[in-house]
């Protein structure tokens, strides 16, 4: 539903002389503020789930992980941005391979993991670093070429079920429309602190699959850089509103899910 709000669908719409109009979203929420437009476009919301409530309807646990990694940056001048910050965390080679065993003990235990990062060059030095550890790695940016992408998507959508597979890729390229049931784990390795976009993430591990009993989200924390803490404070509040709990947690909420079947 969040694309109403461009100009073009916009235009698309006007052009309908329909009786009804109706849209389906997982939030309504939009970064850039447009949800006046979507709005006036489809009316008011007629009826509304909670995402915890939701959660709890779904056949698998929602476990997070956090994971307070040990990066501080070395800028003496951060800036009035931070991209200088960014830059350096993605080549923070303790960080890197944190992840790095912590992707591989998910492997080795069967798990159909999936890595975001909001850079495409993060993409790159993981996809070098996991060479040769992993049987069918998918790369998947948004500057790869249409016949690229069709290629890698049919590629993996056609991997059977029991084969072991890593997809690196960048959060924009997956936020929306990408669809594949077999994932059950996320690791969120780039800070972000807005929950429509958590939403959207989380989002790809909640569709139903025969082999899922669990779904696990790994975030990694950079708490001694204020910002990115700030940041994983507000991601915390969007994970205990869809529902995710630590594991200690786990137990308990899997006895008040099967109270509902």
């Amino acid at each position: 539903m969040s694309p109403f709000s461009a100009y073009t669908f916009e235009k698309v719409l006007k052009r309908f002389d329909s009786a009804y109009v109706h849209g389906l979203t997982a939030t309504s929420k939009r970064k850039d503020g447009h949800e006046a437009i979507m709005r006036m476009q489809l009316g008011r919301t007629r009826y509304k789930i909670s995402a915890k409530d939701l959660s709890k309807l779904r056949p698998f646990k929602h476990i997070l992980i956090p994971r307070y990694t040990s990066f501080k940056s070395k800028l003496i001048d951060k800036g009035n941005t931070n991209e200088g910050l960014y830059k350096e965390l993605i080549l923070d080679e303790k960080r890197n391979t944190m992840i790095f065993n912590d992707v591989l003990k998910e492997l080795e235990q069967g798990a159909a993991p999936i890595i975001l990062t909001e850079r495409v060059d993060h993409v790159k030095i993981l996809a070098d670093k996991f060479a040769g550890f992993t049987k069918n790695l998918f790369i998947l940016t948004g500057n790869l070429s249409d016949r690229e992408k069709a290629s890698r998507l049919d590629a993996l959508n056609k991997l059977p079920d029991e084969e072991e597979r890593l997809i690196i890729a960048t959060g924009k390229y997956i936020g929306e429309g990408f669809d594949n049931p077999r994932l059950d784990t996320l690791f969120l390795i780039f800070p972000f602190s807005w929950k429509g976009t958590l939403q959207q993430y989380v989002g790809r591990l909640h569709r139903i699959h025969e082999q899922k009993s669990v779904v696990k989200v790994y975030d990694y924390i950079d708490r001694k850089e204020g910002i990115f803490e700030n940041m994983y404070e507000n991601r915390k509040k969007g994970y205990k509103a869809l529902g995710y709990v630590m594991p200690k947690e786990g137990q308990e909420k899997l006895t008040e899910q099967m109270k509902l079947f």
